[in-house]
């Protein structure tokens, strides 16, 4: 059983005309860019806690980077608080990157800097102190804990807990830019609701921050997290040959290019969906996501895995129930695996023969060209959905040579293709 690297669709926030902050005066000069201004565009741009940091390399700019206030290495000992951040997109590398709005202590100096540069302070690496609650710890009763793998996560919403929800550390807006490491999940039954929820084990990557959270609140960190802006250039060689058109599959062992591959050739085919006039369910990527954290997960698909797992609560699922997820999966030699299975077939890869048979895609494996398989992968996709007569969709999808998929068996010379799980229902988004 193959598991595929999941894609993800981000969705930007506007907030108010407040972040229009002027520029206060520093050791030097402030210099203007408009092409530095121009190379970037915004994603979002919202609030966001309180936290302090330290920055001594790179540089303090206004919003959308147009001026440049001065090097970091020039106000090495300022704490900066933060009180806002934002998501640019740099269309000439096809990246993005993060910055915090910061102000010193003192009120008189202030700016963007990307997040890469801020080292954190003292102040924000309290441990265990917290909030006890025993009627809290004992509304659950523990079902089962255990070690699990380590994956990388961050989280913006609900709180983190002592095990068995007793002490309460603190709210997850709190540590916003904290990446989490996971090494345990439990699962507690919820008395009251009669369901149960999984809780996984993280830490901090400094060693200084731990507890139990809510695996609903943890988000699989992206590329753009981590890389600093002044040496990404893994999507460069990526970035013409993404369209819907023009699409061409690279061989390469860089994990980073593979993922941001994935999830570009999984957009552009969830884009040609919608545009067909079908519906992203963020209803059914909260169900997706509950499966996909689960450590011993093998990667299936099937009618009794979200059965087992799934928790309709928090608001990540709406108003959707296990019993309403369909689904449709690539399978061995052009066959495909569903919902309406009695017997449940392995996920495999479509190659070349299978795309061109199923699709009639004839995708070229010596120069990765996949020719109009966005668009006739869509469009199968669609034959589906009419069928069973349901708009809303969730879409994972990969394209690569399996061994850069992280499959070893075949050779990366010759086996270019294709995998994908589409999950789709009837039942509408509920509110989040």
């Amino acid at each position: 059983m193959r598991k595929i690297v999941q894609g993800a669709l981000v969705c930007g926030l506007g907030l108010s005309a407040w972040f229009g902050l002027t520029a206060t005066t520093t050791a030097h000069a402030a210099s203007y860019s408009a092409a530095r201004s121009q190379s970037v565009k915004l994603v979002w741009r919202k609030s966001m806690g309180q936290k302090t940091y330290t920055a001594t390399t790179g540089a303090r700019y206004s919003k959308h980077l147009g001026t440049k206030y001065g090097n970091n290495s020039t106000t090495k000992t300022v704490v900066w608080v933060t009180d806002a951040h934002e998501k640019l997109y740099r269309p000439a590398k096809g990246t993005s990157a993060i910055y915090y709005h910061v102000k010193s202590s003192d009120g008189k100096l202030q700016g963007w800097i990307w997040r890469g540069y801020l080292k954190t302070t003292q102040a924000h690496t309290t441990t265990t102190k917290g909030q006890y609650s025993a009627a809290r710890s004992n509304s659950v009763k523990l079902v089962w804990r255990k070690s699990m793998k380590q994956h990388a996560y961050v989280a913006t919403t609900g709180a983190r807990y002592s095990q068995h929800l007793g002490t309460k550390y603190g709210n997850n807006a709190d540590t916003a830019d904290v990446t989490w490491l996971t090494d345990g999940h439990e699962k507690l039954y919820r008395k009251a609701k009669g369901s149960s929820a999984i809780y996984y084990h993280v830490k901090s990557r400094d060693g200084q921050l731990q507890g139990w959270i809510w695996r609903g609140y943890l988000k699989a960190q992206t590329a753009d997290s981590q890389d600093n802006p002044a040496t990404t250039t893994s999507t460069t060689d990526l970035k013409a040959n993404q369209s819907a058109k023009s699409f061409t599959v690279q061989k390469s062992a860089n994990n980073d290019v593979l993922g941001q591959q994935n999830n570009a050739f999984t957009q552009l085919v969830t884009a040609q969906l919608v545009k067909d006039g079908f519906k992203v369910s963020q209803d059914l990527a909260g169900a997706y996501q509950g499966l996909a954290h689960i450590d011993d997960w093998d990667g299936a698909l099937t009618t009794t895995a979200f059965a087992d797992n799934f928790d309709p609560y928090d608001q990540v699922t709406g108003k959707l129930k296990a019993k309403d997820i369909n689904f449709l999966y690539s399978s061995t030699a052009g066959r495909v695996g569903s919902s309406h299975d009695k017997l449940t077939a392995n996920m495999d890869p479509w190659f070349p023969e299978d795309i061109q048979q199923v699709l009639g895609t004839k995708v070229d494996p010596d120069t990765g060209d996949a020719k109009t398989l966005v668009k006739d992968l869509a469009q199968y996709l669609e034959q589906t959905l009419n069928r069973d007569k349901m708009k809303n969709f969730y879409l994972n999808a990969a394209v690569g040579y399996p061994a850069s998929m992280g499959y070893t068996t075949y050779n990366t010379d010759t086996d270019l293709s294709v995998e994908f799980q589409l999950l789709y229902t009837k039942v509408a988004d509920g509110k989040h």
